[in-house]
């Protein structure tokens, strides 16, 4: 294991069976603890927004984001080889 990615998230609402993601952030830290570097990126749901009360993006806001599709492989070079520790999971 080279350390840890810290992820946090934000979704179209509040049912984990319905809403998507709509913003990630991931902070990534070494062994020691130590931030090794900090990304976060708007995500396009492909569906619409609700919660906006909650999290403040409107669909405006994630209109021309990426998907999480578009995302996918960044992503996954950014975990591998570290341990997930999930914001408010």
């Amino acid at each position: 294991m080279t350390g840890l990615a810290v992820i946090d998230l934000e979704t179209t609402g509040l049912y984990f069976r319905k809403d998507r993601i709509l913003e990630v952030g991931i902070v990534l830290l070494d062994a020691d603890l130590r931030e090794e570097y900090r990304w976060c990126s708007l995500v396009n749901p492909e569906r619409a927004v609700t919660a906006e009360h909650i999290h403040g993006i409107s669909a405006t806001d994630v209109h021309a984001a990426p998907t999480l599709r578009d995302l996918c492989e960044d992503l996954a070079a950014m975990l591998d080889g570290r341990a997930v520790v999930a914001h408010n999971a």
